[in-house]
């Protein structure tokens, strides 16, 4: 994955660290194994604004196919990396939990 390095990324990078109880750098290698799994379903990885956590979403113009395939790539992704992730089905994403 590739992030430009600069403090406010650091600082955001940390802040949601603080908000995860997981190893963030261990996360962040197997966000870079997830990340080009889903650009073919048009998902991507960001930080939340509303909940300060990483976030998995996808654009949301999909087929109800391509939809289904995100959440199983997401699902299979964090049972397999053993990553704990929330689905939040009011806002249609996963979150790092």
């Amino acid at each position: 994955m590739d992030i430009q390095e600069n403090q406010k990324t650091l600082d955001s990078i940390q802040f949601v660290a603080s908000n995860t109880n997981q190893d963030i750098s261990k996360i962040t290698k197997k966000l870079s194994i997830l990340n080009p799994k889903l650009e073919h379903v048009k998902g991507f990885i960001s930080i939340s604004n509303s909940s300060n956590k990483i976030k998995i979403d996808y654009k949301h113009s999909i087929s109800k196919e391509i939809q289904q395939e995100f959440y199983q790539i997401c699902e299979n992704w964090a049972r397999k990396y053993k990553i704990n992730t929330q689905y939040n089905p009011e806002k249609d994403k996963f979150y790092v939990a």
